[in-house]
């Protein structure tokens, strides 16, 4: 039988304790606490923080920054993990050669978080961006400024809200009756007359038109 013996040509190895927390401070933030650290500090849940984690310490420290700079934690991990990702992995491409740094698309994020525009429209600027061979300091403003994109007038949105539902009373009677899931249809049709309003802005005021 194979029985285990010391390999006489072997010195003995004598770690001291001062050694081993040497190594042991060396080896920086470990993936377990890094996931308790974003949960616990940027209020992500375990699975969203364990998808960032597993993607390596570059992808988190740009997450990081992202949400540090906009405030926007949770909202700067959902545009990490989709968005940015998904360039990376079209592009075959490492986070390290991603062209939107982490300050720009901080910039993208406090844009809508202003309401100065709706996400399907900011993923329209970020996709611009991603596809861009340089990138200014105002990148976000040149490029919404090019795809002409602008903040919609409450005004000029219930303008368009209450034409659309004079032209839909089917859709009014059917949202009367309990069906609010019907003015979704009203939503497309302001979108086709006006890319830059807000889905959920239009969804509102109409409910609350329909409601006077």
């Amino acid at each position: 039988d194979y029985r285990y013996f010391p390999d006489p040509d072997l010195v003995p190895v004598i770690t001291t304790p001062d050694r081993v927390e040497e190594v042991r401070a060396s080896l920086g933030e470990l993936p377990a606490q890094l996931r308790t650290r974003l949960i616990a500090d940027y209020g992500l849940s375990p699975y969203d923080a364990s998808v960032l984690v597993n993607q390596g310490r570059e992808l988190i420290e740009y997450y990081l920054r992202v949400a540090d700079l906009s405030g926007e934690a949770k909202a700067a991990c959902n545009w990490v993990t989709q968005e940015v990702l998904r360039v990376l992995k079209e592009k075959s491409i490492s986070i390290g050669d991603f062209k939107i740094r982490p300050e720009q698309l901080a910039d993208l994020l406090e844009h809508i978080s202003r309401s100065e525009f709706s996400a399907s429209r900011g993923r329209e600027v970020f996709d611009d961006m991603a596809n861009q061979e340089k990138l200014s300091a105002n990148i976000v403003s040149e490029t919404v400024l090019k795809l002409g994109i602008g903040k919609v007038d409450e005004g000029e949105l219930e303008a368009l809200c209450q034409e659309l539902l004079d032209a839909n009373p089917k859709i009014v009677a059917d949202v009367q009756s309990g069906k609010q899931q019907a003015v979704g249809a009203l939503i497309g049709q302001a979108k086709q007359k006006n890319p830059n309003i807000d889905p959920g802005q239009v969804r509102a005021i109409c409910l609350k038109l329909i409601q006077q």
